[in-house]
């Protein structure tokens, strides 16, 4: 008689760590991706860096503790980094977003006792999204990571792009105002400087001269019609769509994603982009 098997999706367990310029996030998932735990947690940039690894180890040590989690059975922790990663060397190559330069995560994989694996946010969600989200029936992809700055993961042919010195896809440092706004990178009029979360919040203090602190604030008073928000949202998506522009014309991807902190007010995104891009010229028919 035929003998019925079955996975055993708890067999083994592995653990995803987000390092934002303001958080730490990390899930504990099992063989299917079913979360079973996450935490949510903000961290003192002007603390060593050496110190907020050491709080991430304590709180997933409790975790492994209290879910009853054998490192046997953990197939290792996933880091996901705003920065260029040289994930041979363990190392963080720079970070300006979160003030780091050749960091080495060998300690925190002494420390952890498990297998660790680094990569750039936007790189990795871009294959998250051709394996479990909105990219699933396509092999080209570009995801954008729209948070303080701009991260962008490219995916051809099934396969993160990264070449030879893993800069490929930085288009968040593409210059669009040549005497522009001074970046964290060192150069200035990068994109992200006008098409970030934090251009959007600045866009809105110059035109009301009113300071608010996160996007669901700005999106509310854009939702009420707010004048100062609405004259904000459309210079923010002036420059969003400049962008957009210029890596659809550099890749011709078959999808791109938009992530990052304003995928949650993907409705405003929907109403604007379509009508800003402008890309009727002779080179993109």
């Amino acid at each position: 008689k035929p003998i019925l098997l079955q996975l055993n999706k708890d067999a083994k367990y592995a653990i995803g760590v987000d390092i934002t310029p303001e958080t730490v996030n990390f899930i504990v998932t099992n063989l299917l991706s079913e979360i079973i735990y996450e935490e949510h947690y903000s961290y003192n940039k002007e603390d060593d860096f050496d110190i907020t690894l050491d709080d991430l180890v304590a709180k997933l040590n409790r975790v492994m503790k209290t879910k009853d989690i054998n490192r046997s059975n953990c197939v290792g922790v996933g880091l996901s980094l705003p920065g260029i990663i040289d994930e041979d060397h363990l190392s963080l190559k720079n970070a300006p977003n979160i003030g780091l330069k050749n960091y080495c995560f060998e300690d925190f994989k002494k420390k952890m006792d498990l297998p660790v694996f680094l990569e750039n946010e936007a790189n990795i969600a871009a294959y998250a999204e051709m394996i479990l989200g909105k990219a699933t029936d396509t092999e080209n992809i570009v995801y954008l990571s729209i948070t303080d700055g701009i991260g962008t993961g490219v995916i051809i042919n099934n396969r993160i792009y990264k070449s030879v010195y893993k800069k490929a896809g930085a288009f968040g440092h593409t210059c669009i105002e040549r005497k522009g706004i001074a970046c964290n990178c060192g150069r200035f009029g990068c994109w992200e400087m006008y098409a970030s979360k934090r251009a959007l919040l600045r866009y809105y203090f110059e035109e009301s001269t009113t300071q608010i602190q996160n996007l669901d604030q700005f999106f509310a008073l854009a939702k009420a019609n707010d004048a100062h928000a609405l004259k904000a949202l459309d210079t923010y998506m002036e420059y969003l769509s400049i962008g957009i522009e210029n890596i659809i014309l550099a890749l011709d991807p078959e999808t791109i994603v938009i992530g990052g902190e304003l995928a949650k007010h993907k409705e405003f995104l929907k109403a604007y982009i379509p009508e800003k891009l402008q890309l009727s010229s002779s080179i993109s028919k």
